[in-house]
């Protein structure tokens, strides 16, 4: 199996929920992208890993998973920066922002989301999509919301439009435009905009709903909301 195809089935692993089974083929991707030579594939993979890191964290709340999901994503910008190649320094930027932002700390996070939008139009080529774009710059925005800047919410509306807009596969613009409303909801509900939480939480259950195939975000839906009563 080739390391990139490997590589992709570990992604699909994590996205059902199977999560012990993405473990394991992020260890044989890791190896296979070795065997090959293959730094930044690497390090998209350690990446990658971090995200499934993180939603293991999140179901079972054992905080050394994040600690893990860290490192990991750590070690991807490592890899990068001593390759010289910026292109691989986005999505472990991006990574490290959404694991500070996991831990509830959105100071932080904010910086490192700064850091992978300053670099975001150097995205490997086949990461190079608006739809991707959008996704990680509306982390920066919505990081600066959950801070309680309250400006931060219009620009996080515009990369929301920039997503619709986008060419995206379903799955991708499903889960990120849902996650995306979430975290709208999240920002605006800390700042007591209760009611204009609540329409985005409905925006975000309205795209859940439609694809069954959004197991994970479904759960962090049900979390979310629960956490709002």
């Amino acid at each position: 199996m080739k390391r990139r195809e490997i590589h992709g089935k570990e992604e699909q692993a994590r996205e059902k929920g199977e999560f012990l089974e993405a473990l394991r083929l992020a260890a044989e991707a890791l190896i296979a992208y070795q065997e090959e030579g293959d730094y930044l594939g690497f390090a998209e993979v350690l990446q990658s890993q971090m995200l499934t890191l993180r939603h293991l964290y999140e179901k079972t709340g054992f905080r050394p998973y994040l600690n893990y999901a860290l490192n990991s994503a750590k070690a991807a910008v490592e890899i990068a920066e001593e390759k010289g190649d910026k292109s691989g320094l986005v999505m472990p930027y991006h990574g490290i922002g959404k694991t500070y932002e996991t831990m509830g700390n959105y100071e932080e996070a904010v910086k490192w989301h700064e850091k992978a939008a300053a670099v975001v139009d150097q995205l490997p080529s086949m990461h190079n999509r608006e739809g991707y774009k959008a996704e990680i710059v509306g982390h920066l925005y919505s990081a600066r919301l959950m801070t309680g800047d309250r400006s931060a919410y219009d620009r996080f509306l515009e990369q929301i439009e920039r997503l619709k807009n986008s060419d995206e596969s379903k799955f991708n613009k499903d889960a990120w435009l849902s996650g995306m409303y979430m975290s709208a909801a999240e920002g605006l509900y800390k700042l007591g905009e209760k009611e204009k939480a609540e329409v985005q939480m409905t925006q975000a259950k309205e795209i859940i709903d439609g694809n069954p195939e959004l197991k994970l975000r479904r759960e962090q839906w049900e979390k979310l909301a629960r956490s709002f009563r």
